[in-house]
């Protein structure tokens, strides 16, 4: 399990990944848990991964995923497994905005980061 947000990007071998575009990642703190990125090609691949992560965490620990808006399908996922939202945020560009594969993307790294 990675301790630290740092080590994730040398540590993501580690992790379950089913396809070259589909990887998650969970990051600690304590009884804490936030996972993210969580990429995936389509809904049951994400929903796979998430199993996978979420059978590695301490029983009764929180887990955090921030799933984007604009991917329905990501909340549709977080919805089915009975989880609920504790805030909302919007991102706002200055300029054209980034073009992600947002279909793919079922959380976001952090808020900090994106």
């Amino acid at each position: 399990m990675v301790s630290v947000r740092t080590s994730i990007l040398e540590d993501l071998d580690a992790y379950p990944r089913t396809s070259r575009r589909s990887r998650a990642t969970p990051s600690t703190a304590k009884s804490r848990y936030k996972v993210g990125p969580l990429f995936a090609a389509d809904p049951e691949i994400a929903a796979d991964l998430l199993s996978a992560l979420l059978a590695t965490v301490t029983p009764g620990s929180l887990v955090f995923l921030d799933p984007p808006l604009p991917n329905a399908a990501a909340g549709e996922l977080v919805s089915r497994l009975g989880w609920r939202p504790i805030f909302e945020t919007a991102r706002m560009y200055r300029g054209d905005p980034l073009q992600l594969p947002v279909d793919e993307l079922f959380g976001v790294t952090t808020f900090e980061l994106g």
